[in-house]
């Protein structure tokens, strides 16, 4: 039966509080949208909203033949079909009651932003394929089908592998700014990771191709100042002024550094509030077939005092003895071979027993001369 169409308009408010009569279409100007009314329902039924949001899109999969399912395109509401679904569908204004549900939907948003109010959503590529992410239309980054993460590379080796392009210098910086922040970074063609402290532009460790960790110097260079350590084990440290090294032992006395070979302690360096004491291994138990010495004065008298000076120190003069001389009497306080690669060394306290002896003698034969008188 014909029935008469009339048309109204007003805000959504007006729209929800309007009954109208049967078959009268009213415009919510608000939301751009028509109402048809039944003369009973306040506010009507909605039939033309032009901003709706996404209906839960099926897989593709789920999608056969000349099947379509609703979708929104350019904010439009139309029907996609498998094949467009697959392809990916433009949607240009996705709203925060929006849903995009199904695997096979790939929406270019353009210039929006895509916002998530609840929390654990997630971004997922079912297959066994990688998920990428661009800029500018170039990818910036991916995750593997394993899991790996690239950026500059669309062929991560590492959980996480950041690759920048050849002949570059990448730089991965860590802190509030570029200006008040510490890099991390390795130069192009040293192989060298390179931390580096931002605000005043200056490099203060590297750990160099072969191992060596360097502070507060670039080479391993002697005169190069700063601390080097080796993977050897060789360490070093170059400064043209100042303080060293400093050993600091709290509140109570004991050992400062402590000498081991083969893990077995065989000397130390040992504080107290007032001295210092250089210590060489010297317990009972660690000695076998122990004798009186004698020969001491021997020994002695073989001895050759000399009076010299350093080539390196050239206007000073010194006491003391040539290494190769002493050698030959007291072979034990002297390291290295005369002429040999390493110049050789004198440990001056390994003739303490020698003097002891020799003293001891000397008593012994004045003794023995003022018992005879």
């Amino acid at each position: 039966m014909a029935q008469v169409l009339q048309l109204r308009r007003g805000t959504t408010a007006q729209s929800d509080a309007f009954t109208g009569a049967v078959a009268e279409v009213s415009v919510d100007t608000d939301r751009d949208s028509l109402r048809v009314h039944d003369g009973t329902t306040m506010g009507g039924k909605e039939i033309a909203p032009l901003q709706v949001a996404v209906p839960l899109l099926p897989a593709a999969s789920s999608v056969s033949g000349s099947d379509t399912v609703p979708v929104i395109q350019s904010g439009v509401a139309r029907r996609a079909t498998k094949t467009q679904i697959l392809n990916g569908i433009v949607n240009a204004n996705i709203d925060a009651a929006a849903a995009i549900a199904g695997t096979k939907v790939a929406p270019a948003f353009g210039g929006q932003d895509i916002t998530v109010s609840t929390a654990n959503r997630s971004i997922t590529n079912t297959g066994n394929f990688a998920l990428s992410f661009g800029t500018n239309n170039t990818e910036r980054m991916r995750i593997d089908a394993s899991g790996n993460v690239g950026i500059g590379t669309a062929s991560p080796a590492a959980r996480v592998h950041i690759q920048t392009p050849s002949g570059s210098s990448p730089k991965y910086y860590l802190g509030q700014d570029a200006t008040s922040a510490w890099s991390v970074g390795s130069p192009a063609s040293t192989n060298a990771l390179v931390f580096t402290d931002e605000q005043f532009f200056a490099e203060r460790m590297r750990i160099d191709a072969t191992g060596n960790v360097l502070i507060g110097r670039t080479s391993t260079a002697a005169g190069s100042a700063g601390w080097y350590f080796g993977p050897s084990g060789v360490s070093r440290g170059d400064f043209a002024a100042g303080q060293i090294f400093t050993l600091n032992r709290a509140d109570i006395d004991g050992t400062a550094i402590q000498f081991q070979r083969n893990a077995v302690a065989v000397g130390t360096i040992s504080v107290t509030a007032t001295a210092t004491a250089y210590n060489t291994s010297s317990d009972y138990r660690l000695k076998q077939n122990v004798e009186p010495m004698v020969g001491g004065l021997a020994k002695l008298a073989a001895l050759a005092p000399k009076t010299f000076e350093f080539t390196a120190e050239p206007d000073t003069k010194v006491d003391g003895f040539i290494a190769h001389e002493v050698q030959a009497v007291v072979p034990q306080a002297v390291t290295g071979e005369k002429d040999g690669e390493q110049m050789q060394g004198l440990d001056m306290s390994k003739l303490v027993p020698v003097l002891v002896a020799a003293i001891q003698e000397l008593s012994a034969k004045v003794e023995a001369l003022e018992a005879a008188q």
